[in-house]
């Protein structure tokens, strides 16, 4: 039996992709790669699979002649409420104080990046560029939120005209008013146009602070780890009464890092049901580069004793500046490294939405590299994504069926399922 666990990006400062919408994409590429007569469906259940962890099932059907067979199993893994959760109680001017230190304690290797490349990958003058920028403007961000409070008191003070003895109209005072009214009254009209722009701030500097601490300390590691863990093993007492299960990772953005460190971590090695059960995982806008060029050390020293039971598919857009296609350049070719030495080469896939020729100065400065991240599928459910290179990998590796199992004989989502103790299920249908 053939079952996936999607790891999707945070998600806090862009559109993400969530588990239910990447089942009923790929639901959407049976139907046009098979039998029109068939049809395809997707069935959703909800699980508590630890006192305080839910995951949601999503199986696709086929259906012809009246008879359903399951064809694939999907679970999520939603790990953003654990790493970010705390970080998300904080107020917008405590975020933008982490936000502001961070981008200090990045700033040298930031310029560092700028003239001279990593080791490996990142080795794109334009991107290294491009990352200068973005974190510039991070840097900007954060400032404009810590003086966000004083410029507010100024404004008032503009506002309502207020006089007092202490009044104080030194030059250098004057200058700085001037600064914090201008900040304020940007702030302002910003929040009056875009009245989302707090949340967007907000969230932007959630994912990259927690992100931050995730990498440099290892922060909420050992507890997403351990509800991985729980997860798969879950997955084994439910699905594994049946038949044999095999189990493929699909893991996009930092969801990729994620499942890469649960397969080849640094300081330990898998639980055995992982090597047992695992053995394909799917990274969509992998940020390796990016990470490595920042956080140089952090893919050194990982478990590696897999063998070849787990292969790697690399799916990777050249217009993209977080993903990685593990080369120096941007060819559609073989990688020439990996994730960490002794870890298995992956095998890549190239997704492109835009020609990387028509790049200019002003995509660049909207932050359209960056923007491309999210390119690997549209908001339209029935657009087209790169679901449709997982889906070929899938039938190419015999994947994509569960042997014609049929529903009614062995898989009613009713009864067919042996729950754990104190697990609980709540089924419904995804249209």
């Amino acid at each position: 039996m053939n079952i996936g666990i999607m790891l999707p990006g945070l998600g806090e400062a862009f559109d993400g992709i969530s588990a239910r919408n990447y089942a009923k994409r790929l639901a959407k590429e049976y139907d046009l790669n098979t039998d029109p007569e068939i049809k395809y469906f997707v069935k959703e259940e909800k699980f508590e699979y630890t006192t305080d962890s839910t995951t949601h099932c999503l199986s696709i059907f086929s259906q012809k002649n009246g008879k359903e067979i399951l064809e694939y199993i999907l679970y999520d893994f939603g790990y953003s409420s654990v790493l970010c959760g705390e970080f998300k109680k904080k107020n917008v001017l405590q975020q933008s104080f982490f936000l502001f230190f961070i981008i200090l304690s990045k700033i040298s290797i930031v310029i560092k990046r700028l003239f001279k490349a990593s080791g490996s990958g990142f080795r794109s003058q334009r991107l290294r560029f491009f990352s200068f920028y973005t974190f510039t403007i991070l840097l900007i961000l954060a400032t404009g939120g810590i003086l966000l409070i004083p410029a507010t008191l100024i404004l008032i003070e503009e506002v309502l005209e207020l006089q007092s003895s202490f009044f104080i109209t030194a030059p250098f005072y004057v200058f700085m008013k001037g600064i914090l009214l201008a900040i304020a009254s940007v702030v302002l009209a910003a929040i009056a146009i875009v009245p989302s722009v707090k949340e967007k701030i907000s969230s932007l500097s959630t994912e990259f602070a927690c992100a931050h601490y995730y990498l440099a300390f290892g922060e909420r590691r050992q507890a997403l780890m351990g509800q991985l863990n729980s997860l798969l093993q879950f997955i084994a007492e439910v699905q594994g009464n049946k038949e044999p299960i095999s189990v493929q990772f699909h893991c996009y953005s930092f969801g990729s890092i994620i499942g890469m460190d649960f397969l080849f971590p640094y300081g330990d090695k898998p639980a055995k049901q992982t090597l047992d059960l695992v053995d394909g995982i799917f990274t969509i806008g992998c940020p390796f580069e990016y990470i490595s060029a920042y956080y140089p050390n952090y893919f050194d020293e990982r478990y590696t004793n897999t063998g070849n039971s787990i292969t790697w598919f690399n799916i990777f857009c050249s217009v993209d500046a977080l993903s990685s296609n593990f080369r120096n350049d941007n060819l559609d070719e073989p990688p020439s490294f990996s994730y960490s030495n002794g870890v298995p080469m992956p095998i890549n896939k190239k997704y492109e939405l835009a020609n990387i020729k028509n790049a200019n100065i002003f995509n660049f400065l909207a932050l359209y590299p960056l923007r491309a991240h999210q390119f690997y599928w549209s908001k339209d459910l029935m657009g087209t994504s790169c679901i449709n290179i997982v889906f070929d990998v899938l039938q190419e590796r015999g994947w994509a069926t569960q042997n014609n199992v049929s529903i009614e004989s062995e898989m009613k989502i009713e009864d067919g399922l042996r729950l754990p103790n104190n697990s609980t299920s709540i089924s419904g249908s995804i249209e």
